[in-house]
């Protein structure tokens, strides 16, 4: 969401003007979309139900909108990239499924869905190969002609061109951005002196040219290099965004429709060490239930995403304590003597209590102080109660028929 969406083009530069006096280095809750947020790696809260998703098992994640889908995605995606527990874990974000039209009935989508995992597979591969830098100095010659070979095949642009700007950038931003926006922040990042290495070792290696393969003998490739030559104990597809469209999201036998044929493949895979990791709206589970009941059992895990209260304070003060570098944590240091637990009293009027609405009243609280003051002082007990007051009436708003 564009800030002057959120903040007004007239109020935006007082309000981040107001935002730095309080010492708050930017709007930590300004984006309500995850997967568009680059800081949400910092903003990560651990829920008890992530133990379900971190093991060599087929997972299911149900939560309802704004409930944290792709916060528990990304969660999952960071342990894989930094090897979290020792584990060597490849992940494969794959979070641009096929739209309904794009699914045949035949084959429930096979070659579409091959060719977009693919590409996500490769544009993970390269970032990996990035992060890890020094590993690919033990790679002998012919791992580094498979790896250059698969990465041609299957990543969206040429490959040459990705290594031209990450030299000219000297970090992984550029991978980042293009990629996949929550994979910012990882610990111990390479170099620029490493990124230039990494690229032109790579770029030593001849291009390969176009091959005939099919995108199933491709997939059958890059599973056996990756579960191979490069080591990795295990893959994770983590798989988010089936309600990305507007008919997924009005019908749940479309949404099923769309997943069928990762469904179907699901136990088959597991047996191969290829672990599917599915992040979907709470609504599908009775379907799934109902049309797949043996894939619901055990050694398949599940984790219906709930929010207490505790929780959402949990997720209001960690944007804090990012935003103010470590400074403070709670409202507390930004409100006056009569205002105090704001972020208490905002989890309680959340309603559905999860993460988005959370987000939503903190940003209505912190735009009301600044509209009524002309962003002068301290919150107030009046903010809080006008906050209120409009949410009230917006959630009645979206009631009324």
């Amino acid at each position: 969401m564009p800030e002057e969406d959120v903040y007004g083009k007239g109020l935006q530069p007082l309000f981040l003007s107001w935002l730095k006096s309080m010492g708050l280095n930017r709007d930590p809750f300004a984006v309500l979309d995850a997967g568009q947020d680059p800081d949400i790696p910092a903003y990560l809260v651990d829920h008890a139900d992530f133990e379900k998703m971190w093991g060599d098992w087929p997972a299911f994640v149900f939560a309802p909108a704004g409930g944290g889908k792709t916060a528990f995605r990304a969660r999952l995606a960071r342990a894989c990239r930094v090897g979290e527990d020792g584990r060597r874990i490849f992940p494969i974000v794959y979070r641009r499924l096929p739209a309904p039209d794009e699914i045949t009935q035949d084959s429930h989508g096979q070659s579409v869905h091959l060719k977009n995992v693919l590409r996500q597979a490769a544009q993970e591969l390269l970032f990996l190969s990035a992060y890890r830098a020094l590993e690919l100095n033990a790679l002998d010659e012919g791992t580094l002609v498979a790896l250059r070979r698969i990465l041609d095949e299957n990543l969206p642009s040429p490959l040459d061109d990705y290594l031209t700007r990450l030299h000219h950038f000297g970090d992984l931003s550029l991978l980042a951005n293009e990629f996949d926006r929550t994979a910012s922040h990882l610990i111990n990042p390479p170099g620029p002196q490493d990124v230039n290495r990494f690229c032109e070792r790579l770029a030593h290696i001849p291009a390969s040219s176009s091959s005939e393969q099919s995108p199933e003998q491709r997939f059958e490739e890059l599973v056996q290099f990756v579960l191979g030559p490069l080591r990795f104990e295990a893959i994770y597809l983590l798989v988010d965004g089936v309600d990305a469209y507007p008919e997924t999201r009005r019908d749940s036998n479309a949404a099923i429709s769309v997943m069928q044929w990762l469904l179907d493949n699901a136990t088959e895979w597991a047996a191969r060490r290829i672990f599917v990791k599915f992040f979907l709206p709470v609504e599908l589970d009775q379907v799934l239930s109902r049309q797949f009941p043996s894939l619901l059992t055990p050694p398949v895990k599940i984790a219906i995403i709930q929010w207490t209260a505790n929780d959402l304070v949990q997720v209001i003060r960690r944007r804090l304590g990012v935003a103010s570098a470590g400074m403070f944590d709670s409202l507390d240091a930004i409100s006056s003597p009569g205002l105090r637990g704001a972020e208490k009293t905002l989890a309680r009027r959340a309603r559905p209590p999860v993460p988005r609405e959370a987000l939503v009243l903190t940003e209505r609280l912190l735009v009301e102080h600044v509209q009524q003051s002309q962003g002068r002082g301290k919150l107030e007990p009046e903010d809080l109660e006008a906050v209120e007051e409009w949410y009230r009436i917006d959630r009645l708003a979206v009631s009324s028929p």
